[in-house]
């Protein structure tokens, strides 16, 4: 096998295996290298997350208190929802017994609207006899005696 081989290759072989170790220090140094920028690169990046989360906390913070305060008002506005149908149910009674109470009222004004009638019959009969009721209290006035008895 060592005949096929370049003689210029086996003149710099053992140059290579000495230079082995050399070139896997350069590596590891390489490796090293890299390994700490990716661990300052991590740092950043971690830092930055730090920062990210204890702001999202804050917000979160803020969140829980809006939605304590909205709790709150959403119980006062339960509580003035129970009250107001409370009032609606006892208005509703009170308009019923307006409504039972308004019947007596309707009935009267059906019979003051039917003696309103019977009042502008009346009227209608009596106001021809108006001239003849004053004439005939002037000719009583002329008369002698009536005149007497008023006046005592």
């Amino acid at each position: 096998m060592m005949a096929c081989m370049n003689p210029v290759k086996l003149m710099f072989a053992p140059a290579k295996l000495m230079l082995q170790p050399a070139k896997l220090g350069l590596r590891l140094l390489d490796d090293i290298h890299d390994l700490a920028v990716t661990s300052r690169k991590a740092a950043d990046d971690h830092a930055a997350l730090a920062l990210r989360l204890q702001a999202l906390q804050g917000e979160v913070a803020t969140l829980n208190r809006t939605t304590a305060a909205m709790n709150t008002h959403a119980a006062g506005l339960t509580v003035a929802a129970q009250t107001l149908h409370i009032s609606a149910a006892d208005l509703t009674a009170e308009v019923d017994d307006l409504g039972d109470d308004l019947d007596p009222v309707r009935e009267s004004l059906d019979r003051i609207d039917d003696m309103s009638e019977a009042m502008d019959t009346i009227a209608d009969t009596v106001e021809p006899l108006q001239g003849a009721s004053e004439r005939m209290g002037r000719i009583a006035d002329k008369i002698p005696g009536l005149r007497s008895r008023e006046q005592s």
